[in-house]
């Protein structure tokens, strides 16, 4: 230990002209250390953020499941009703005068929904994806903030229209005479869906951008 030396911690928002005590020649000055509250903030930040990113995780996977059941159900239905018609055309047992229309509703709410929950998973293909392997991180987020831009875009247009399409339509169906709309409903509520992912995509990707270490725990 030095003698006639005092360590005296200087604050990182003084100099050491403001100190209270002033140093003198010799005196070596501390490096300021952080306050409890100061730690106890970031750490109240840092939770809160894994708290966030949990419940979104808990919800996508909620409306993936919600979606997956969706698909199989509509799928297994549409397997019973073919089956069924060939049955039908050796054993004429009942009518299937209903058979095309309602296939048509079950086939268009399987592809809109099954879109909808590969949206929600990120699975869908990405043509050029490969591209965003030779690029640097931060150019890469960029180049996926852009590809989930023109998806926006494009979702954006198609939940429009077909909202409006499903609100306005006056059409019966044939057989049973319901309103198409229900046949429409799948339009906007898959493209309601994909379009909120759209944007919360493009959250992550910004994110990203600014703060590349970020990126595993966002899981991109």
């Amino acid at each position: 230990m030095e003698t006639g030396r005092r360590m005296l911690p200087i604050s990182g928002g003084h100099s050491a002209g403001d100190h209270s005590l002033r140093l003198r020649a010799g005196d070596r000055p501390v490096a300021a250390v952080p306050h409890d509250g100061q730690l106890s903030g970031r750490k109240r930040s840092q939770d809160m953020k894994n708290s966030l990113l949990q419940i979104l995780a808990r919800v996508d996977r909620v409306l993936l499941s919600l979606l997956e059941v969706v698909c199989i159900t509509l799928f297994a239905a549409i397997t019973v009703i073919l089956t069924l018609n060939i049955v039908v055309r050796f054993i004429p047992f009942m009518s299937m005068h209903w058979f095309d229309e309602i296939l048509e509703m079950l086939y268009g709410a399987l592809i809109f929904y099954g879109a909808a929950a590969v949206w929600v998973g990120r699975g869908h293909f990405s043509v050029g994806d490969w591209l965003s392997r030779w690029l640097p991180l931060r150019v890469r987020f960029a180049y996926r903030f852009l590809v989930e831009l023109a998806s926006l875009v494009f979702i954006a247009i198609f939940f429009k229209y077909s909202l409006d399409l499903t609100a306005q339509t006056t059409e019966a169906t044939t057989a049973f005479a319901m309103s198409k709309a229900w046949l429409y409903a799948c339009m906007p509520i898959s493209g309601g869906i994909m379009l909120i992912y759209s944007i919360k995509n493009m959250y992550l990707e910004m994110v990203a951008i600014l703060h590349p270490e970020a990126a595993k725990d966002l899981g991109l």
